[in-house]
Parts: structure tokens; C-alpha cells; sequence
């Protein structure tokens, strides 16, 4: 998964965020239904550190990232989801 970090975000939107990703319905079961999650199905997250999807590109043909965390609070809060 792709993980953007921006400026305004906190620990608890990583907590939230991390149950849903935990949680999401993503794998089949034995009827092929997709029922269970990455914890049920005992698989693992590959996790990405990705600021350009804070991006916002209505307008013009620069991309600006300004909603992008700085460097600290995105390793911060990066590490913090992945542990």
C-alpha cells in the first residue's frame, strides 16, 4: 500500500487508518468470497512511503505539495504506522 502523510494528520488518523488497512475484506475464503483480512488470511502489508499523493494538480502543469508533511512528521508518522 501507498502511505501519504500530510500536514494536518496525527497519530489517531494513523490508528484509524491502520485498523481499516488491518481490516478491509481483501481475501478470498474457501468459497472464494473475499471475507477474510491481511490478519485472517496471515499475510503481510508491503507498506510505501508516497508524499506525491498529497499532491494537488487542478491547476496548471506544476504539482504543488504544499499538503505534504515536512520530512519529520512524515518519517514520524510513517514509522509509527509500520510498527
Amino acid at each position: 500500500m501507498f502511505l501519504s502523510v500530510d500536514h494536518h494528520d496525527a497519530y489517531s488518523k494513523a490508528d484509524r487508518l491502520l485498523h481499516k488497512v488491518l481490516h478491509y475484506r481483501l481475501f478470498a475464503d474457501v468459497d472464494d468470497k473475499m471475507n477474510f483480512n491481511v490478519l485472517q488470511s496471515e499475510g503481510a502489508l508491503l507498506v510505501v512511503s508516497q508524499f506525491t499523493l498529497s499532491a494537488e494538480t487542478s491547476r496548471g502543469l506544476r504539482p504543488n505539495f504544499s499538503k505534504a508533511a515536512n520530512r519529520e512528521l512524515g518519517q514520524k508518522l510513517y514509522q509509527y504506522f509500520i510498527n
